[in-house]
C-alpha cells in the first residue's frame, strides 16, 4: 500500500490524490521497486514553479533579501501568476497518469502470469488406472513403457510382460508361484497391483500383490476375502474399492416372490455396499462409509477427495442407474444430472481422465435400442456433455475428446479390424495389422500412434505398431514363449 512519505511534494498536496491511489493500487514488492526508480528519474529533472506554490513564507524570505539589497520589485502580473499555476497543475498530472500507466502495465503482466499458471494447473495430470483381463491384455503407458498380460506355462494367460523399449523386448516379471492372471491394475510405468484367487479357500480374492518398481519385485497383502471389486487408486499409496453385501435371500413368499401361473419369481432387490479407503497401498483397509442400497459400482477418484460412483436406482428388467459425485472423501454422495439422455441410463463404465479438466465415461442407454453414447467434461467433472453421435458398443475408449476407439468382430466373434472413430461428424477409419493371425488385442496412445497384438499360433503373439492412424503397421517384436 503506498505511505505518504513515499509521495513527491506535488502528490502530498493534494489528499484526495492520495486516497485515490492508496484505494486503487496495493503495492507489491516488484511495483514498489519500478516506483522508486520511477521517482529517482523525475527528481533529477528541474521544474520552475510559480511563487504561489512556493508559500506566503518563500515570497516574505525573497521580497526583504531585495529590498535590503536596494534591488526594484516589479509589480505581479496575473497573467503570468495564473500561468505558472497551470504549468504546476500539467505537471502534477502527467506524473499522476505515469504512475497509473506504471501501475496498470505492473499489474496487466501479474494477471497474465496468474491465468497462465491456472491454466497449466488445469491441465495437470490426472490418475488413470486401467485393469487389464480376459479380453484386454496390452496398455502402453507411453510410446516406450507398456504392461501385458501373456501366455504362463500353465495357463493361457498366466504370465506378467512388460516393455521399457517400445516393445522390442518384453521381460517376464510375474510374481512367483502365480501361474493365472485374470486382472491386472494398472496405474502407471511402476505401479500395479494383482487380485490373485484361491478358489479351493474362497470364492473371491484372498491375496493382493502390489508393485511400485515396474514389477521387480512384489509386496503380497491379504485381501479381504469377500466380495470386492471397483478398486482404483490416486497413486501407489491411496485407493478405494467397493465391498458389496449381497442381499440375503427372504423365505417368506409373501414379501421376497411373485406367483406368476406356475412360474415362481424372486423379486429383484438392491445389494448394499460400503465404500473401503487404504492409505499403504492395500495393506490395509478402512471403511469410509456405508453407500446408500444400490450404489457402488464402477468408482473412479481423481484425488483424495473427488470421486464419482455409479448406483442402481431400479433393479431387475427395467434396471436404471445413475451417476454420483463426492467431494469429501466418499463420506456423502450427490446424484449428477446427465444432459440429452436418449433413454434408461443402464450401464456406465468407470470414468477416465487425460487430465484434471477432461476426461470421459461410457454409457449404455435403452432407447428400446440399445446405444452407447460417450459423456466428456471439461470442468473437472462439474458437469458433462454428450456426444453429438452414438459409439458401436465396441468402442472401448478414447483417447482424446473427439476420438473414440473400439474393434468390429467376425463370425467367431473375434476382433477383426480397429476403428477409430470421430466424434464430432461420426467418420470412421477402420485399419488392422498386415499378416497372418488373429487381432487380440490393441493400445493406442493418440488417434495416432497405436500398438496391436496379433496371434500367429497358439504359442507366438507379434506386436505391431502404428504411427499414422493405421495407415500403415510394421512389426515390432514377437512375444517370448513362456518359461
Amino acid at each position: 500500500m503506498l505511505d505518504r512519505e513515499d509521495l513527491l511534494p506535488e502528490e502530498q498536496a493534494s489528499p484526495e490524490l492520495f486516497k485515490e491511489l492508496q484505494a486503487l493500487y496495493q503495492m507489491h514488492s516488484d511495483e514498489k521497486q519500478l516506483l522508486l526508480r520511477t521517482r529517482e528519474r523525475l527528481t533529477k529533472i528541474s521544474v520552475p514553479l510559480s511563487s504561489d506554490a512556493q508559500g506566503s513564507s518563500a515570497k516574505m524570505q525573497r521580497k526583504t533579501s531585495k529590498q535590503a539589497q536596494g534591488f526594484p520589485i516589479p509589480a505581479t502580473r496575473p497573467w503570468l501568476r495564473s500561468l505558472s499555476t497551470l504549468a504546476a497543475v500539467l505537471i502534477v498530472t502527467l506524473i499522476v497518469s505515469a504512475l497509473v500507466f506504471t501501475f496498470s502495465l505492473v499489474r496487466n503482466t501479474r494477471v497474465a502470469k496468474d491465468s497462465t499458471s491456472q491454466v497449466a494447473t488445469s491441465h495437470e495430470p490426472a490418475p488413470k488406472l486401467i485393469e487389464l483381463t480376459e479380453g484386454e491384455r496390452l496398455y502402453m503407458v507411453n510410446e516406450k513403457d507398456g504392461w501385458s498380460i501373456g501366455i504362463g506355462s500353465q495357463e493361457a494367460w498366466g504370465s506378467i510382460l512388460r516393455t521399457t523399449d517400445g516393445g522390442k523386448s518384453w521381460k517376464q516379471v510375474t510374481p512367483p508361484g502365480i501361474h493365472r492372471v485374470s486382472d491386472l491394475y494398472i496405474l502407471d510405468n511402476n505401479t500395479a497391483w494383482l487380485p490373485i484367487w484361491d478358489q479351493t479357500k474362497s470364492p473371491y480374492p484372498v491375496w493382493l500383490y502390489r508393485t511400485i518398481n515396474g514389477g521387480a519385485s512384489w509386496q503380497r497383502f491379504p485381501y479381504s476375502g469377500s466380495d470386492v471389486f471397483s478398486l482404483t487408486f490416486t497413486d501407489q499409496n491411496h485407493g478405494w474399492a467397493v465391498k458389496t453385501q449381497q442381499p440375503q435371500q427372504i423365505t417368506s413368499q409373501s414379501q421376497s416372490q411373485q406367483t406368476i401361473g406356475d412360474i415362481t419369481q424372486q423379486k429383484p432387490t438392491l445389494p448394499k455396499s460400503t465404500l473401503l479407503h487404504t492409505h499403504d497401498g492395500g495393506k490395509t483397509w478402512q471403511s469410509v462409509a456405508p453407500f446408500p442400497a444400490g450404489m457402488g459400482g464402477s468408482l473412479y477418484f481423481i484425488d483424495e477427495q473427488t470421486g464419482w460412483t455409479s448406483g442402481v436406482d431400479k433393479p431387475g428388467i427395467e434396471r436404471t442407474m445413475s451417476i454420483y459425485i463426492t467431494h469429501n472423501g466418499g463420506k456423502t454422495w450427490q446424484k449428477q444430472s446427465l444432459p440429452n439422455t436418449p433413454g434408461k441410463l443402464a450401464l456406465t463404465q468407470q470414468p477416465i481422465f487425460f487430465d484434471k479438466s477432461t476426461g470421459y465415461f461410457l454409457a449404455r442407454f435403452d432407447t428400446p435400442n440399445i446405444q452407447w453414447y460417450a459423456y466428456i467434461t471439461h470442468d473437472g467433472g462439474n458437469s458433462w456433455q454428450r456426444s453429438n453421435t452414438a459409439v458401436p458398443d465396441s468402442v472401448r475408449l478414447l483417447v482424446d475428446d473427439q476420438h473414440a476407439i473400439g474393434a468390429t468382430l467376425d463370425q467367431k466373434s473375434d476382433l477383426k479390424d480397429i476403428i477409430i472413430l470421430n466424434l464430432t461428424d461420426n467418420r470412421k477409419v477402420s485399419t488392422s495389422p498386415n499378416g497372418n493371425g488373429t487381432l487380440i488385442d490393441y493400445s493406442f496412445l493418440t488417434v495416432h500412434v497405436g500398438f496391436a497384438l496379433k496371434q500367429t499360433s497358439s504359442s507366438v503373439i507379434d506386436l505391431y505398431k502404428t504411427a499414422d492412424g493405421g495407415k500403415t503397421w510394421f512389426k515390432v517384436s514377437t512375444w517370448p514363449k513362456a518359461a
